[in-house]
């Protein structure tokens, strides 16, 4: 366990009723559709998702998240100056509006 957690974006009184969403690296086509149907419901319920960006289950989450227009926040387990991993996930950072550029 890393002993500080650091996030990119901003956080705001909104971010107070989040979730964390965090899965396997591996996951079944049926857990990325539960992973995308849960979050899409947070969303409805104005309910923010948080993740460390990893791929399969915290990507597919955030990815409905975009689609639905939710909010987000990623929490970053390897620092802030660490590339994000995977590799195929540093994309998402810049897609999702809470996350802007800022660190």
């Amino acid at each position: 366990m890393p002993p500080f957690l650091f996030y990119r974006g901003e956080l705001d009184a909104r971010d107070a009723r989040s979730i964390a969403v965090v899965g396997i690296r591996q996951a079944s086509e049926d857990g990325l559709r539960r992973a995308a149907r849960m979050a899409r419901e947070f969303v409805e319920h104005d309910v923010v998702i948080a993740s460390g960006l990893a791929k399969c289950i915290d990507a597919a989450a955030h990815q409905a998240l975009l689609t639905a227009g939710g909010r987000a926040f990623a929490v970053m387990g390897t620092g802030i100056v660490a590339p994000i991993h995977p590799a195929e996930n540093r994309p998402l950072p810049k897609a999702i509006p809470a996350l802007g550029e800022r660190c």
